[in-house]
């Protein structure tokens, strides 16, 4: 970012305090998914098999480089409206934060339609990771530490907009990929 002119996107504290709030998620929300009803019946796992595939490395990397990059293009598009640096960083602070509990949800719908009502963790951390936010840039002596300031009604909507178009817009082409990926491997 600064190779561009711009500001810090993420402060030192403020990279601390996202990892603070999306570990939690991981290590709570999907270890509290309940597992498969044919686990047992299914083969086991090739021990020298890696945990993720090439494939699936390479989904959590574009999901990741989208979602950043969507915060990304909303802070540089909040710079060159005239918005001030404090105030463009908590909009696409924002915007992550969002976007993490949507693409929890959307994981945790994978798992199975109900699995999303019924794990009491992901409603406990994406309240948590959404109170904390409020915190982080409604509480003075917080939004000094942290570089962050208060938000407007629009700039919500711009930060949710933005998680909303990453998560799941990723998430279209991916199924997109996916079905001709099959369609490919039925006429091959």
């Amino acid at each position: 970012v600064p190779l561009l002119g711009w500001p810090l996107l993420l402060l030192p504290i403020t990279i601390l305090w996202l990892e603070l709030l999306i570990h939690p998620t991981v290590a709570l929300v999907f270890q509290a998914q309940p597992p498969a009803a044919d686990l047992m019946d299914r083969p086991p796992r090739d021990p020298r098999a890696p945990l993720l595939t090439a494939g699936e490395w390479a989904g959590v990397v574009a999901t990741g480089t989208a979602i950043a990059f969507g915060a990304l293009a909303l802070y540089g598009m909040e710079l060159a409206r005239g918005v001030a640096g404090r105030e463009a960083r908590a909009i696409a602070t924002a915007a992550l934060v969002l976007a993490d509990i949507l693409l929890t949800a959307l994981l945790l719908s994978e798992t199975g339609t109900r699995a999303l009502g019924r794990n009491r963790f992901f409603w406990l951390t994406g309240a948590a990771a959404f109170g904390l936010l409020l915190v982080a840039v409604y509480t003075p002596p917080v939004t000094a530490v942290t570089g962050l300031a208060r938000l407007r009604p629009h700039d919500w909507l711009e930060s949710l907009v933005t998680a909303m178009l990453t998560v799941f817009g990723w998430e279209a082409v991916r199924r997109l990929g996916a079905g001709r990926r099959r369609r490919e491997r039925r006429f091959a």
